[in-house]
């Protein structure tokens, strides 16, 4: 994949943030979004989606995973390129503003912000089940309300505070979320059941895509990357790198946590704790319920940078004229994002109060997978264009893999069911009255 060695002015290229106290700080290295892009991803795919995918594929579930890093990794590289053009602050929606005008830019962020609080109500569902394992009144009433106030107040206080505040508690979280991962796959191989992982007859492929449409859940946050690159210090190379390597560390981690719940859990198939009832088979009891208590932890690393991501794009609206300016309203001092924060975390705080894990879960998939797929779309219509800067990184066989995971996609998004892609419908046409009130005001 080599380097181009042509850059062109690139038009997109945002003013430095540290020469200028009105715009965010460019305070992410390269190993801090590595850090922040791993604990984007692992979090409550992993924790809470083992136990149902091999419901719905049985030890066929291994393969559904590896079929799904395949996909996401291949998704990733279109990213890869189509990122390595850009240096601002958005991500998807800054990449179909570009290709596709801004009418298109705005669905595309939109949706991709509206994600964010439904994946903080799918994490912080689970994160409440977690803590009902050793605090059983968490789970509903006055103790639960009591629980979610607390902590999205505390990750509202961490992103007010700083970029680098906010990387630093990310990566302290990663390297929290890696150990604990670590320490139940080395444990639990060991004791794997080898005749729990013989693999059956194998399901229909309907079923078998439904798993795997699942899975991108769990895959998903690696655009994190890309949405904060306006923070990141040299994003255009970075960001591609960071993508790739923290995919991989991902991968290697799930495919291994799935074969370990196998083999151990012999009530996977119904458990709504999988990881905690398999750490207590291989770990015993006590260690079992101490799993429960640290799955709070690598929940709560990964909803703070979900929150980053929905933060930022909302920023990115704002800045580029598509909201008002309230929301690229920059704080003074710390110099994050306050008006996009206080508004997005606000509603995740909701979403989180008044719904379920499974109903939350199957709107933030099929959200997710769009943008996914406009992505991709984007990668060949760049190509053509002379007014934007050449790529440092350039994806061989570009044009084909984006077609691919385009179809792969549509093909996924389609094995939703109607009331899902009635609800993706319904999301998505939502944003039409902002649109339409930001033109009328003479925004975007």
């Amino acid at each position: 994949m080599p380097l181009s060695t042509t850059q062109p002015l690139n038009i997109t290229t945002a003013p430095s943030a540290d020469s200028d106290a009105s715009s965010l700080l460019r305070g992410i290295s390269r190993p801090l979004l590595v850090a922040i892009i791993v604990n984007a991803v692992i979090g409550a795919g992993i924790l809470g989606l083992p136990g149902r995918a091999y419901a719905i594929a049985g030890t066929w579930s291994l393969l559904a995973w590896v079929v799904c890093g395949i996909l996401t990794g291949a998704v990733a590289l279109c990213f890869a390129e189509v990122g390595s053009r850009f240096t601002q602050t958005g991500g998807p929606y800054l990449y179909a503003r570009v290709a596709f005008g801004p009418a298109i830019g705005f669905m595309v962020g939109w949706v991709t912000w509206v994600t964010r609080p439904l994946t903080i109500a799918v994490i912080g569902n689970l994160l409440v089940g977690y803590a009902s394992a050793f605090w059983p009144e968490a789970g509903s009433g006055a103790p639960r309300l009591a629980l979610i106030t607390a902590f999205i107040a505390i990750l509202t206080m961490v992103l007010i505070a700083g970029i680098r505040e906010t990387a630093f508690v990310s990566t302290a979280f990663t390297g929290a979320k890696l150990v604990v991962l670590g320490v139940f796959i080395v444990a639990g191989l060991p004791a794997v059941v080898w005749e729990r992982v013989a693999f059956g007859a194998a399901p229909d492929l309907g079923t078998f895509a439904s798993a795997v449409l699942l899975l991108v859940f769990a895959f998903g946050g690696f655009e994190t990357g890309a949405v904060v690159a306006g923070e990141v210090r040299n994003p255009r190379r970075d960001v591609p790198v960071g993508t790739i390597a923290a995919l991989g560390i991902v991968a290697a981690l799930y495919i291994l946590v799935q074969l370990v719940a196998i083999g151990t859990a012999p009530e996977l198939a119904t458990s709504e704790r999988p990881l905690a009832d398999a750490a207590a088979v291989v770990l015993g009891p006590i260690v079992g319920r101490m799993f429960a208590l640290v799955a709070l932890m690598l929940l709560l690393g990964t909803m703070l940078t979900t929150l980053l991501l929905g933060t930022r794009t909302m920023y990115a609206l704002g800045e580029q004229g598509q909201l008002p300016a309230f929301f690229a309203r920059v704080h003074p001092r710390t110099r994050t994002p306050i008006g996009s924060i206080l508004v997005t975390c606000g509603l995740a705080y909701l979403a989180t109060v008044f719904s379920t894990f499974t109903g939350a879960l199957l709107i933030a998939t099929s959200t997710r997978i769009l943008t996914y797929l406009v992505t991709c779309l984007a990668l060949p219509v760049l190509r053509r264009r002379q007014d934007v800067a050449a790529p440092l990184f350039e994806l061989r066989a570009g044009v084909p893999i984006a077609v691919a995971c385009t179809v792969v996609l549509a093909s996924l998004l389609f094995q939703s069911s109607w009331t899902e892609l009635a609800t993706l419908v319904g999301v998505s046409a939502a944003g039409v009255l902002p649109w339409w009130l930001a033109r009328s005001r003479g925004f975007g």
